[in-house]
């Protein structure tokens, strides 16, 4: 059937004046008004079994497409107990609360972390657990990255079940598991009862020869081992077309003056070990 040089004409009118419909509605401006909601208070602290200042971090939490940072929370009154003493903390800067230098927590105690701030009080408690000695480190090759080293852990886990660790890793004095994507946890499922013949603990790339490298083995709380476990899903694991929606990982903070309003953040107790060695 031949087609007429009309019938083309139209049908080519026809697409024009759709493409021009078409892509002047996809030029409308969607405006989303998303709610606000009420100012959560943000904790990071805990205390360790060494001699140090430990120290408690409060801040607020702020609007999502604000672009400030966080306002950091001055004139709080921060106390931590172990049942029998109560030590107030010092605000020395902006948002930081610490001990004083000669403070240390003693194992088998629960901790319990005390702030009022604008007429509000909060609180959590955290059990100080022993920790593992770590007896020596090791480092190997990495079979997958020939650029990179492994830590190894030598230790014996304790018979007991439900023992929950976390590591840190530092070179020449300097922490290097500093962020949540960096930090080693697990628990001790895999392990128990069973001496840690070299445990690979730690990939890393960033160390020379003649650099120390220490290695922490901290004690936590299976509830700080769920915590961890959940912020970082929430993190670095959502993004993709089958996760749910985002949302705020609870923490063991509570606001006793007013139970509906979360608190976001963590108070843990830890005992802490650690051996150091030089790379070569």
């Amino acid at each position: 059937m031949k087609i007429s040089n009309i019938q083309i004409k139209r049908t080519f009118f026809y697409i024009i004046i759709f493409l021009v419909f078409f892509t002047s509605s996809c030029k409308e401006k969607i405006d989303i008004k998303l709610k606000e909601t009420y100012v959560r208070l943000v904790i990071d602290g805990g205390v360790t079994d060494e001699t140090k200042r430990h120290t408690v971090k409060i801040s607020e939490t702020s609007n999502y497409f604000s672009g400030d940072a966080q306002p950091k929370v001055s004139g709080a009154v921060v106390t931590i107990s172990d049942g029998v003493y109560v030590v107030t903390l010092t605000e020395t800067s902006a948002g930081i609360y610490q001990t004083d230098s000669t403070y240390k927590g003693d194992i088998g105690k629960t901790y319990t972390l005390n702030i009022k701030y604008k007429n509000e009080e909060y609180i959590s408690s955290s059990l100080l657990k022993q920790v593992s000695p770590v007896d020596s480190i090791s480092f190997g090759n990495d079979p997958f990255d020939p650029q990179k080293s492994t830590v190894n852990l030598w230790a014996l886990e304790p018979a007991t079940m439900g023992d929950y660790y976390l590591w840190n890793y530092y070179i020449n004095g300097t922490l290097m598991s500093d962020s949540i994507k960096k930090i080693s946890f697990a628990s001790d499922e895999m392990v128990n009862g069973n001496y840690m013949y070299g445990y690979p603990v730690y990939t890393i790339k960033e160390v020379l020869p003649g650099d120390s490298v220490t290695l922490e083995m901290r004690s936590i709380t299976k509830e700080y081992y769920i915590f961890i476990n959940a912020l970082f899903s929430e993190v670095y694991g959502a993004g993709n077309p089958f996760s749910g929606p985002p949302s705020n990982v609870k923490g063991n903070v509570i606001n006793v003056t007013n139970k509906e309003k979360d608190v976001m953040g963590f108070f843990i107790a830890s005992a802490v070990s650690k051996k150091s060695k030089k790379f070569n």
